[in-house]
């Protein structure tokens, strides 16, 4: 079997010498440069659609993604235990609190990369490809998280219902910035009617 295949290489390869044996210089100058343009249209051809496929997919799954938190349900959270906990502090009822953030959620996603391609003539080069990780969750595809960045809080608002004593106030002021983690000067307690 292997002789066969060999003797098929070996008379197409001499069949390919005779034809060139048999044409003049600029014949075989202008067949290179065809096969050379073919060659380059092909490579950039095969890169622009690997990466306007790869492009379209990524936007695709990222816009079609339902995020497990959003900003804003995180910051609701947050504030909703924020007010449960204050409210518990002793002299302090009618609790409302306000949260601003930083930044929004930031979700990081696992990707498979690809760099290396081989042209037809057998040339390798690298392309750098990358494309977010699909897995199938039930009725519909989600890109695989690696981890989720949840936004800083920027400052926080306590609004108290009535007059409360300075040292009420106080005791706010230090378990939202022992709880969030903020400056004291991005903390407001204020009373309310």
């Amino acid at each position: 079997m292997d002789e066969k295949i060999d003797n098929k290489g070996e008379s197409i390869l001499n069949t390919i010498r005779e034809k060139l044996s048999n044409m003049s210089i600029s014949t075989k100058v202008k067949w290179l440069l065809v096969i050379v343009v073919m060659g380059v249209i092909l490579v950039v051809a095969s890169n622009y659609s690997a990466e306007k496929n790869i492009m379209s997919t990524a936007k695709d799954t990222v816009s079609n993604y339902t995020y497990y938190v959003s900003s804003l349900d995180y910051c609701a959270r947050l504030e909703e235990k924020l007010e449960k906990v204050l409210s518990n502090i002793d002299g302090v009822s009618g609790v409302e609190v306000m949260i601003s953030l930083d930044s929004s959620l930031e979700l990081v996603l696992a990707e498979s990369s690809s760099n290396d391609k081989e042209d037809l003539l057998g040339n390798n080069y690298s392309v750098d490809v990358s494309s977010p990780i699909i897995i199938d969750n039930g009725d519909k595809e989600e890109p695989l998280i690696i981890k989720e960045i949840l936004p800083k809080v920027k400052g926080v608002l306590v609004v108290l219902s009535g007059q409360q004593s300075v040292a009420t106030k106080l005791s706010i002021i230090q378990a939202v910035q022992s709880l969030l983690d903020i400056n004291v000067s991005n903390i407001q307690v204020l009373s309310g009617s």
